[in-house]
């Protein structure tokens, strides 16, 4: 992580700019729709994740809390939907989950998904 780069909180899922890193800390300017204004806010460095650890359609991703692993196939605002086989019941399930309740696996080609 470095400086001007864009990071997400990891529990709101609020998109962010780095403009200061120091003793652990990060802060960060970003937009608030509410009061229609930016905001200057400082997170601890295990409170942010970079853009690059976002999820996309495609990921396999996995609950924080556990469970199997699910195929991402669309993020609508701050959600994302899943589909995944359970081997225990012989049948196909889709949900939709927050993003931040979810951690990133795997990357399925692109080819695949087709």
């Amino acid at each position: 992580m470095k400086l001007n780069d864009m990071v997400v909180n990891r529990r709101s899922g609020q998109p962010m700019t780095v403009k200061k890193i120091q003793d652990g800390y990060v802060t960060c300017r970003w937009f608030s729709q509410e009061e229609g204004r930016f905001k200057i806010t400082r997170h601890k460095k295990t409170q942010i994740k970079s853009t690059l650890d976002v999820l996309k359609p495609g990921d396999v991703v996995k609950l924080n809390s556990g469970g199997p692993a699910m195929l991402l196939t669309k993020i609508f605002g701050r959600n994302a939907h899943c589909e995944w086989y359970s081997q225990n019941e012989r049948e196909f399930f889709r949900d939709s989950f927050q993003m931040n309740s979810l951690d990133k696996i795997a990357r399925v080609p692109p080819i695949l998904l087709k």
